[in-house]
């Protein structure tokens, strides 16, 4: 079902969600009239098009179909253009267990598509390329295929992205259809006000008193100091030359212990090992799958940490975010409790940023898929611009 007067009501309500529940204090969108020129061929017909978004938290599946709908309809309504600009977003079928169950009928009524990610969908692959041929609105979509935690540059890309907008294209051309198909990026970076570094601090001075460690040091030795016990705390007592060696080799220690084979492509088996997790649906999830997605969520964001260790890190709040989403994983797997609840609440702004649109005509050998494919995930890596540009 596609709602507008849901989703009208849902955009008026959504300043109250990102200070509630995203914690953006505020966010600006650049540019507003890139994206009303493409909706508005769009609305004309002129191609089906997809929107890519950067996924460097878990609020951008959120803030950019609210943006389109508050911020881009008033700048419509401005132009004398009374239209809803929306988007059919594409989300992960797990969504509803972490999230609340109410999205389990919210997100289908406003338009969005669920995916069973890591594992074969074909059907919520069908659903999706039959928006994307057909549907009121355009698809939105996170071709990293997840979230990453940084949002300086885009994360390596998955081929659902490409695959869709080349499907779509031959289904347009076996209609005889003028219609070409458009990617436009998305970014999303996040400013963080100046009261973060104390209370980031605090609260590692906070998990150093819990696990009985001075506070002497570095920033990245305490923080070492805190992830080897809390590796030895889970069973993990190997070694190694280096923390980063190291914490790969917890990341792969934690996916095996889930059930999992490190031994493939690492992201790729830990969204296969999460994706049958969830399935079946189940309203109450047991504890052992309790615990183990808490593994595979620790695994994971021991995995991504992957910034330079310096000892200014902590002026990167991109870093810190995600160390602190870390540490909270491993408080709610070690049973941790009076640790979780002590997490800062942590205002930010958020600035949305257009990339520069592509046609899938463009492609110069639209007749050889992968290479078709490779064309499309450079183009979104370099924000749709030339690689010379950006290199």
């Amino acid at each position: 079902m596609n709602n507008v007067f849901l989703i009208q009501t849902l955009s008026d309500l959504f300043f109250l969600y990102q200070r509630t529940v995203a914690r953006v204090r505020a966010f600006s969108v650049q540019s507003l009239q890139v994206l009303e020129e493409i909706y508005l061929g769009f609305w004309k017909k002129q191609y089906r098009l997809i929107l890519a978004f950067q996924h460097p938290s878990t609020v951008e599946p959120a803030l950019w179909p609210a943006a389109l709908a508050h911020k881009l309809r008033l700048f419509l309504k401005k132009h004398k253009k009374f239209l809803l600009p929306y988007a059919h977003l594409v989300y992960d079928h797990r969504i509803p267990f972490w999230a609340g169950d109410y999205l389990q009928w919210l997100l289908p009524a406003t338009g969005a598509l669920p995916i069973r990610r890591g594992l074969p969908d074909k059907e919520g692959l069908n659903r999706i390329r039959q928006k994307l041929l057909n549907g009121p609105w355009p698809v939105m979509m996170a071709p990293e295929g997840g979230r990453t935690w940084r949002q300086d540059r885009w994360a390596d890309l998955e081929d659902g992205l490409g695959l869709l907008a080349l499907w779509t294209y031959q289904d347009l051309k076996k209609k005889n259809s003028p219609m070409d198909v458009r990617i436009l990026p998305l970014r999303s970076f996040f400013h963080w006000p100046t009261q973060t570094r104390g209370l980031w601090f605090r609260l590692l001075q906070n998990w150093e008193e819990n696990l009985g460690l001075s506070h002497e040091g570095s920033a990245q030795e305490r923080l070492q100091k805190i992830f080897k016990i809390l590796g030895q705390k889970l069973g993990y007592h190997h070694e190694a030359s280096n923390f980063d060696a190291w914490r790969k080799g917890l990341a792969a220690w934690i996916l095996a212990k889930a059930g999992g084979n490190p031994s493939q492509p690492f992201l790729k088996e830990l969204r296969y090992r999460e994706g049958l997790l969830y399935l079946p649906y189940r309203k109450r999830l047991p504890d052992q799958i309790k615990t183990l997605t808490n593994l595979l969520g620790a695994g994971e964001l021991i995995w991504f940490l992957d910034y330079p260790w310096q000892e200014n890190f902590c002026e990167n709040l991109d870093q810190a975010w995600e160390l602190m989403e870390s540490l909270k994983s491993f408080a709610e797997l070690l049973n941790f409790h009076h640790l979780v609840p002590v997490y800062p609440v942590i205002l930010r702004d958020a600035e949305l940023v257009t990339g520069q649109y592509f046609d899938l005509s463009q492609a110069p050998e639209l007749d050889n898929k992968a290479k078709t494919l490779e064309w499309i995930r450079l183009k979104i890596l370099h924000d749709g611009r030339p690689c010379s540009e950006n290199s």
